[in-house]
């Protein structure tokens, strides 16, 4: 196994479509979470709207995605193509196709992130931002100190 040429392959795929869909998928979900997490208007619209890519079926997710990442009719390579550059060939391309495969990923995946650090943010008990406001911290403060502990 370990002598295998497509194992090393297919390991390094899996870790290097891991990490391009992972780290910033939850990254944003943090900071669309703590958006969230404040008062705002329409935040129920916005949130069904965050959670949608979720409840979407994985086939109508694929053929979306398959019509933006098309080679030659594809929208993301319309607009590459704009900008003055040559077409990516998004299946073919090792690097061009996990880029693929993780934009897909963190798509579908973001939202629900964002609804599970949400319900954790939800849960830290307020009077922990005011005794952090009157000690001084500045809101920046009181996200790393106050809201990622938790």
């Amino acid at each position: 196994l370990f002598t295998d040429e497509y194992f090393w392959t297919s390991l390094r795929n899996t870790f290097t479509i891991g990490v391009l869909s992972t780290v910033p998928q939850l990254a944003m979900a943090l900071g669309l979470a703590h958006l969230l997490n404040y008062k705002l208007r329409g935040r129920t619209f916005i949130r069904t709207a965050i959670l949608l890519p979720y409840a979407t079926s994985v086939a109508a997710a694929t053929l979306v995605f398959a019509q933006l990442f098309g080679k030659d009719f594809g929208l993301i390579n319309y607009v590459i193509g704009l900008v003055g550059f040559d077409p990516v060939d998004w299946q073919t391309g090792t690097v061009a196709s996990q880029i693929a495969v993780s934009s897909i990923v963190i798509w579908r995946w973001t939202g629900y992130n964002a609804l599970i650090y949400l319900a954790g943010m939800q849960s830290i008990p307020h009077e922990l931002y005011e005794a952090a406001e009157m000690d001084g911290a500045s809101r920046w403060r009181q996200f790393i100190h106050v809201t990622l502990p938790g």
